[in-house]
């Protein structure tokens, strides 16, 4: 059972856990777990899709409009890019959690932008940006980040950027 669970998340990137438990004498039930493509990086003429964990789930032509587009400093090459395996850039990786962080927050990003390795660039539908670093701890800026959102909707403030790059975080009304 434990092998057809494996092979079945290996082969099928948008399951993201399974459970298989067997109805005697002859059947097998399946519980499966899906992800959905959170965000669009463009590589050459097509775009891919990424889950949460970064795991390349799918490659179209068009971009779906609801998907976040990440502009990526490198140039990513179409041999590279498998569906199924985990693109595990560092940047690549905090952009998207925040991306994640912020839809739970009610906030939809428009777009990424990673212009180095250090310096990412969240910018939300309204144009409003948020900005974050690699070289930084990632909790600390997902700690900064929530509490200042969460107080300003408490207060009705609204900002047009927050940068959360350096110790003391910086906000622009």
């Amino acid at each position: 059972m434990e092998k057809l669970q494996k092979n079945l998340v290996e082969l099928n990137p948008i399951i993201a856990k399974v459970e298989v438990t067997k109805v005697y004498p002859n059947r097998l039930n399946l519980n499966l777990k899906t992800v959905k493509p959170i965000v669009a990086i463009k590589v050459a003429d097509e775009y891919i899709l990424l889950a949460v964990n970064g795991r390349i789930l799918q490659k179209l032509k068009v971009k779906p409009s609801a998907l976040t587009e990440v502009f990526y400093y490198q140039q990513l090459f179409k041999e590279q890019i498998k569906i199924g395996e985990l693109l595990g850039y560092k940047d690549l990786q905090i952009a998207i959690r925040f991306v994640d962080i912020l839809s739970s927050f009610g906030y939809k990003v428009k777009r990424v932008d990673i212009n180095s390795f250090y310096m990412i660039r969240l910018e939300l539908e309204d144009s409003r940006e948020i900005l974050v670093t690699t070289e930084k701890d990632i909790q600390k800026q997902e700690y900064q980040v929530g509490a200042i959102l969460r107080q300003f909707k408490v207060d009705g403030t609204n900002f047009k950027r927050i940068d959360v790059r350096y110790d003391k975080p910086v906000m622009t009304k």
